[in-house]
């Protein structure tokens, strides 16, 4: 068993330029479950973290988006758009974030795999990874959609 870091590692939009390229060579394939992944093409980190309320929490970034997001709410003085979170017993949404989960270092879910932990279940396809919780909210992130159901 993993431990369930508190607080996701955070790195500067400068620190994400540069190492977007770099994400995309040479990743290693997902050997053992573990609380965190990223898509083939390096534009979606995930990280499950454990909340206050002691539930498990699924957050994704996407990191290049494209698709229309709704605006920001008035409360979010911060990044908005891109960070989707979900519990593993709440339907997803967006998230309001200062930091980032991106991480070069995070194992790679490839196409056709299928990734669980702490209650989500993903896969990820050419077109769009779905994640899923406990109680059956899911969600498709991809670079031109975010659907939650």
């Amino acid at each position: 068993m993993h431990p369930i870091p508190q607080m996701p590692r955070c790195y500067t939009i400068g620190a994400i330029a540069s190492l977007v390229a770099v994400s995309a060579i040479g990743l290693p394939a997902i050997a053992a479950p573990a609380d965190r992944f990223q898509t083939p093409s390096g534009n979606i980190h995930c990280l499950v973290f454990s909340a206050e309320n002691g539930q498990n929490r699924l957050r994704c970034d996407v990191l290049e988006n494209q698709a229309q997001i709704p605006p920001q709410p008035a409360d979010c003085p911060l990044d908005w758009g891109n960070v989707f979170t979900m519990g593993d017993r709440q339907p997803g949404k967006f998230g309001c974030a200062a930091d980032t989960v991106f991480d070069p270092s995070h194992p790679v879910l490839r196409y056709g795999q299928t990734w669980s932990f702490g209650g989500f279940r993903c896969d990820a396809t050419t077109s769009r990874l779905r994640c899923r919780n406990r109680t059956g909210d899911f969600w498709e992130l991809s670079r031109e959609h975010q659907r939650f159901y």
